[in-house]
């Protein structure tokens, strides 16, 4: 029907009709498997996909070049997931009214799926690629003085990842020296014997 060709026209806009092909699950399940790398969007001028039926899952601007972003995109390795290519328009928030093109987060396998590496990895592309991509000013919640996305991040090393200033391995070790760090502080609160090893 109508869906249908328009979903065609965007893909052929987009650079063909071919996807990364992977189980979709479902929105309620996979939805807070995207959500600790979404929301690094909220600290960019990048849409979130707020305003949307897909918040969180969707992502995108008026001003991406989603079809240059593709042809990147497809030939790369995130594990766990698939991007689709996607345009929509937020009825509020970021772009109201305007049509965004971006992608989809499919998560195919929540074990290995890392969703602050994954974001990251696509703010960098986008950040790189983009001249018109920019971090949100303050204020953000009760900061007044720094970026969101410094609040959000929590670790000014990961900006530099995102502006191209550190290399993929860099990148993993400051994750996973976060998560040993917050494991063991969350361990510390447990109320019974034992907590988070690695």
């Amino acid at each position: 029907g109508r869906r249908s060709e328009r979903r065609r026209q965007t893909e052929r806009r987009l650079g063909g009709d071919r996807l990364f092909s992977g189980d979709h699950l479902g929105d309620r399940l996979h939805r807070p498997a995207h959500d600790p790398g979404q929301v690094l969007l909220e600290g960019t001028n990048l849409s979130e996909g707020r305003g949307t039926t897909r918040p969180f899952l969707w992502w995108g601007a008026p001003w991406l070049k989603a079809s240059a972003l593709w042809e990147e995109f497809r030939t790369r390795s995130f594990p766990g997931a698939c991007l689709r290519p996607v345009a929509f328009k937020p009825v509020f928030d970021k772009w109201e009214g305007k049509t965004c093109w971006g992608f989809e987060i499919r998560v195919t396998d929540p074990q290995t799926f890392r969703a602050v590496r994954t974001t990251l990895t696509l703010l960098r592309e986008v950040c790189l690629r983009h001249p018109e991509f920019d971090f949100r000013p303050p204020p953000y919640e009760f900061e007044e003085k720094r970026r969101p996305i410094e609040i959000i991040l929590g670790d000014a090393r990961l900006l530099a990842f995102i502006e191209g200033k550190m290399e993929i391995e860099e990148l993993d070790f400051c994750l996973r020296e976060g998560l040993i760090n917050y494991q063991n502080e969350v361990a510390s609160l447990t109320l019974y014997e034992g907590g988070f090893f690695l």
